[in-house]
């Protein structure tokens, strides 16, 4: 038998802000800017095809850029 766990939005967990959580949040808010060349060169150095097989396509690799610039931006910046 499954059993379903609740999901919890990443904005709820977020709005449960004490000064630990700050901090934290600061942490990971830093330490991702810091580091956001390699982030992305990560994710284009990620071969298109390998052996006839797609592997990840320039959209799929553009989204998940975005997609972390946006959680950055409207997430974790928010609560700073």
């Amino acid at each position: 038998m499954t059993r379903w766990r609740k999901k919890i939005p990443i904005t709820k967990i977020l709005d449960i802000v004490s000064q630990n959580n700050k901090e934290s949040i600061f942490r990971v808010y830093s330490r991702i800017n810091e580091n956001m060349d390699k982030i992305k060169s990560l994710i284009d150095d990620i071969p298109t095809e390998y052996n006839a097989i797609e592997i990840m396509s320039n959209a799929r690799k553009e989204y998940y850029l975005k997609t972390i610039i946006i959680r950055i931006e409207q997430l974790l910046k928010k609560y700073l």
